[in-house]
């Protein structure tokens, strides 16, 4: 955004002059009313007047949702004490009181005051009140929060701003319908402002005129944009579609420095569209009786047109807009797409799933959402099975989210019911995220923890929505347990409660000096916190480490109390035991069409808000980020390959053949962890179930089998960074092999293999090592068949196998459409609002964020009130 938009974004210029023949805004009527409040409600003005405890106190105010101008006097009668509205009319510009004109408003309230028969005073506003006519144009969507003034309009709309309320908010006209309420200033810029250029305004282009075309045609009727005039030199085009067709009108500078049109001349372009241009039709299409007609003289390839009333310009074709197809129609899809589920009483929902059962053995399961009679989860052995294993009632369970650390499974999940027996809980892995996110949003809505009682004839508490409206989220840093008693041929992790239930455990490691350091953070999740160290069996096994059996003693910490404030719990100071740090946090879930500007926020200008936050973030805090912006972007798949086309071209710039993604970076790390979150589940089904494989050709065998099984918006994402990847290295052979050796063996299989490997640490690296090895000599410069075994040409058809194209994933196809993305879009802003708090205002390289971050606080505000 240029610096001249910015000054305008500050309320430094002038309001631009109009032309004569405009129906004028009466401010100057008004600068002589001392008790003009400007736009407020009768019920405000009612509150005003009995705040002040003034018998006789007066208030002018004008309509609220009024294309014209329409005025009211709010009386506070001293005799009844109650509050008298009287409607203003006007008509040919006189202002009519219960039939009586006047030419002024202040002639009409001094004439109100002399005729009373009882006291009338003037009351003066809290702060003075301009009403002003400057033109704005959106450039960032809104969705007003319900039961408020605000209102909501799309980028690239255009704005007239009526009356500025403070620093952050202005009241205003929404042009395309005629609506007007608050508006957010920061999400607008001004237009009509003489010192800034034509090429400085945001719908000015410089593409071709082909490419234009097919912009405005894909925007709808009703939109436009401005470029550089291809017939005369120092001119400029308005190019508009008018729904049947383009049309182009040709407007001149003047030496002057003003622009004609039609033999009009106007100070700016923004006065044109203002004041002319929202009323232009072609001249093949007829007038209404009535409406002015001037011709505009076109040489050459222009034809005579007329500007008339009759069609409006509703969007402008903002520069930046066509990098985030969010315009015209497919804003507003995608506006919709971010419309809260609505849950029909009657709904179900079924899936297969894995239901973990005695001795930590996982088991196919179907399970069943039904809410015909309150919310029930029904699980069953199989689809055609009609006796359930397991009905919870959800409304006296509580829904935790399950760390894969913990049993060695992704996508997993908790249902407890909040009472004592300990077996009344079932533990959940769905096959991929998406399910796992879309059932874990449904039973977030569903489970409200009452707690259970064994009477039948127990009455249920009343439902505070305070628990949906809001989540919670952990961050803890386990630093170190201190101990004596450490063992140098074990190995040993910690185990974290959250309310008795365990949520996550940090990896096996060796001790080191009487101390084992861990590092490890845990995510959201509802508080009690307590932790539990164990020594596991340090003799080799054939079955993987069980979590509750699978060691040899442990040490359990005292139960700590987190509170609910953000303040942080610090113990660092014991010379035996846990030392961590721990913080809670609560966050409100606005609606979801609430964070409608936030999205555009992270997807605008090719990502540049998303991909400096990841730059800017530690590795945890980098991968947590990571994952909710995936979450967020997986179910538009356009969005997700245009995402990952701008991160790594971005990356490829400081890379070479021979280190090509190797380095962790905020690349790197979006591309493993959206590779992890469409296949994780199955790689541990392919290579783990029933022992790992020990021999080379086994290991091949379980890899091409894993390969064919892959998911197919796996290998579209896969391919789609292969293909950016060869479009650069032009001139490599191996390029595509070595890109497929990074990402499915270096960054997807083998981290999944290392952290869930059965037996001992070193039998866990062992399979990561034999593969990594296999795929590093037949992704080698120097790789030759004929000089290579049997297992690493196998490993080269795989690489190339993997680096295939495949066609494009539809939306039955994705898994991750159709979940609800509320909590991922809150925290994601809880996020991005740490790091702006933390980082310098000159460093990001979006201002707006700030307006956007504030204005989701004070909606989170209202929400919960």
């Amino acid at each position: 955004m240029s610096d001249a938009i910015e000054s305008g974004m500050e309320e430094k210029q002038k309001v631009a002059e109009h032309e004569s023949e405009v129906e004028e805004r009466p401010t100057t009527s008004l600068d002589s009313v001392d008790c003009f409040h400007g736009f407020i409600t009768e019920e405000e003005a009612e509150y005003r007047l009995r705040e002040c405890k003034i018998d006789g106190a007066l208030i002018l105010h004008a309509e609220q949702n009024s294309v014209t101008l329409k005025f009211y006097l709010s009386w506070l009668s001293p005799t009844n004490h109650s509050v008298i509205h009287f409607s203003i009319d006007r008509i040919c510009g006189e202002y009519f009181l219960s039939g009586r004109p006047f030419t002024t408003l202040s002639g009409l309230i001094q004439a109100f005051i002399s005729e009373s028969k009882a006291r009338v005073l003037p009351l003066q506003p809290p702060s003075p009140v301009k009403l002003v006519n400057r033109q704005r144009i959106a450039i960032l969507p809104f969705r007003a929060m319900p039961d408020t003034d605000e209102i909501s309009f799309c980028e690239g709309d255009l704005l007239t701003e009526i009356q500025r309320v403070d620093n952050e908010w202005a009241w205003a006209r929404l042009e395309k319908n005629g609506k007007s309420g608050l508006v957010a200033v920061q999400l607008t810029v001004p237009l009509n402002d003489k010192s800034v250029k034509p090429e400085e305004l945001p719908y000015f282009h410089d593409e071709p005129i082909n490419v234009l075309t097919q912009r405005l045609t894909q925007y709808g009727g009703g939109c436009y944009l401005l470029r550089h005039s291809i017939m005369q030199h120092n001119s400029y085009t308005l190019m508009v579609n008018t729904g049947a067709h383009i049309e182009k009108f040709q407007i001149k500078r003047t030496p002057d420095g003003n622009f004609e049109i039609g033999g009009r001349v106007f100070a700016t372009i923004p006065d044109i569209i203002e004041r002319r241009g929202r009323r232009m039709v072609p001249a093949d299409r007829p007038c209404r009786k009535g409406f002015t007609l001037i011709s505009i003289a076109l040489s050459q390839k222009y034809s005579e047109k007329e500007i008339c009333e009759g069609f409006h310009l509703m969007r402008a074709v903002l520069t930046n807009a066509f990098d985030r197809d969010l315009s015209g129609k497919n804003a507003d899809r995608k506006l919709r797409s971010l419309t809260t589920s609505s849950f029909c009483p009657q709904t179900i929902l079924a899936a297969y799933a894995y239901r973990r059962c005695k001795e930590d053995k996982w088991k196919r399961c179907y399970i069943i959402l039904n809410d015909s009679n309150g919310s029930q989860l029904y699980v069953l052995d199989h689809e055609k099975r009609a006796k359930p294993k397991v009905v919870l009632d959800l409304t006296f369970c509580f829904v935790y989210k399950i760390m894969d650390e913990l049993f060695d499974r992704a996508n997993c999940l908790l249902v407890a019911v909040n009472g004592m027996d300990i077996h009344s809980s079932v533990h959940l892995s769905f096959q991929n995220e998406g399910t796992y996110l879309n059932w874990l949003n449904v039973l977030r809505l569903r489970c409200f923890g009452c707690r259970h009682s064994p009477s039948p004839f127990a009455v249920v508490p009343t439902i505070d929505d305070y628990f949906i409206r809001s989540t919670t989220v952990i961050y803890l840093t386990l630093t170190s347990f201190r101990g004596s008693y450490f063992k140098s041929d074990s190995t040993y992790s910690a185990m974290v409660m959250i309310n008795g239930i365990f949520l996550t455990r940090t990896q096996q490691v060796m001790p080191s000096k009487n101390t084992i350091v861990f590092n490890r953070f845990i995510p959201p999740g509802p508080c009690s916190l307590k932790f539990e160290l164990c020594s596991y069996n340090p003799l080799p096994t054939k079955t993987r480490a069980i979590v509750f059996r699978d060691y040899l003693q442990k040490d359990i910490s005292p139960l700590y109390a987190l509170a609910d404030d953000g303040k942080e719990l610090c113990v660092e100071d014991n010379f035996e035991g846990f030392v961590f740090r721990a913080v809670r946090h609560r966050i409100v879930l606005l609606p979801e069409e609430q964070y409608a500007s936030f999205f555009m926020l992270l997807t605008t200008r090719s990502f540049i808000l998303s991909t400096w936050i990841g730059s800017v973030l530690d590795i945890f805090n980098r991968k947590c980020f990571a994952r909710l912006l995936l979450s967020v972007l997986l179910p538009n798949y356009d969005l997700m390959m245009s995402f990952v086309e701008v991160i790594v071209r971005e990356q490829i710039k400081r890379e070479t053949e021979v280190t090509l993604f190797r380095c962790d970076s905020f690349c790197t790390c979006c591309i493993s962890t959206v590779l992890r979150m469409t296949g994780e589940g199955l790689v541990a089904e392919e290579l783990l179930t029933g022992g790992q494989p020990k021999q080379e050709l086994e290991i091949m065998s379980a890899l091409k089998s894993l390969s064919e099984h892959l998911p197919l918006l796996f290998r579209a994402i896969l391919s789609h960074i292969i293909k950016t990847a060869k479009a650069y290295f032009s001139g490599s052979q191996r390029i595509a092999r070595r890109v497929a050796s990074v990402f499915f063996i270096l960054r997807f299989v083998n981290p999944i293999l290392t952290l869930w490997g059965s037996g001992s640490a070193e039998q866990s690296r062992q399979l990561p090592k034999t593969i990594q090895s296999l795929a590093n000599q037949a992704s080698s410069p120097d790789y030759c068949p004929e000089k290579s075994s049997r297992s690493v040409r196998l490993m080269a058809d795989l690489l190339d196998s993997v680096a295939l194209s495949p066609s494009e994933v539809e939306s039955s196809e994705n898994p991750f459409c159709g979940y609800s993305k509320i909590d991922q879009l809150a925290l994601l802003a809880f996020q991005v609002e740490q790091v702006l708090k933390q980082q310098d205002s000159a460093n990001c390289p979006l201002p707006e964020a700030y307006t956007v971050i504030s204005l989701l606080k004070k909606h989170a505000e209202k929400y919960l009130s």
